[in-house]
């Protein structure tokens, strides 16, 4: 029977323990202020679904009962009013996207899509960016080329913001 000896030889991890320290320390001298905040705090809902911030630096929060924008010190909510066709089109917000022109697109839980006039605070229901029925979308984002795409579920749809309606 032919038997093999291993040898071990430790290899020195000296040096390994004052580097590590060097490379941690710009880490720990990092500090970080983290806020929690809660419906109480003013956001519409604490079921958050998404958020993204846009040009102006307003964060902008899709959560279960609305659409809440916050500038680091006050909230605003923008819920839906079934007698009123200028507010978001169902109470919960599904996702927030900002396109390349600084847009605010929205989608709701029931499918359909909107977008946010800041100029007169309005919502306008998109049915068909581009002339292309949206009917059966299924979600959005915001390309690097500029382009909104809309994912169908039979198709995918790049739509250049820039276009009016």
């Amino acid at each position: 029977m032919n038997t093999t000896e291993h040898k071990y030889s430790p290899k020195p991890f000296l040096p390994a323990v004052f580097i590590l320290p060097e490379l941690t320390a710009g880490v720990n001298a990092q500090s970080y202020v983290l806020t929690h905040y809660t419906s109480r705090d003013g956001i519409g809902h604490d079921h958050v679904r998404s958020m993204v911030t846009d040009s102006s630096g307003f964060i902008w929060i899709a959560t279960w009962d609305g659409l809440t924008r916050y500038d680091g010190t006050d909230f605003i909510n923008y819920y839906h009013d079934p007698a009123d066709i200028t507010t978001i089109p169902c109470f919960s917000v599904n996702s927030v996207v900002i396109d390349a022109i600084d847009n605010l697109w929205l989608t709701t839980d029931n499918g359909l899509l909107c977008r946010f006039d800041r100029a007169i605070e309005e919502f306008r229901l998109i049915r068909s960016p581009g002339n292309y029925s949206i009917d059966d979308l299924v979600d959005f984002a915001a390309g690097p080329d500029g382009h909104l795409y809309f994912l169908l579920r039979k198709a995918l749809l790049s739509y250049d913001p820039s276009n009016q309606f």
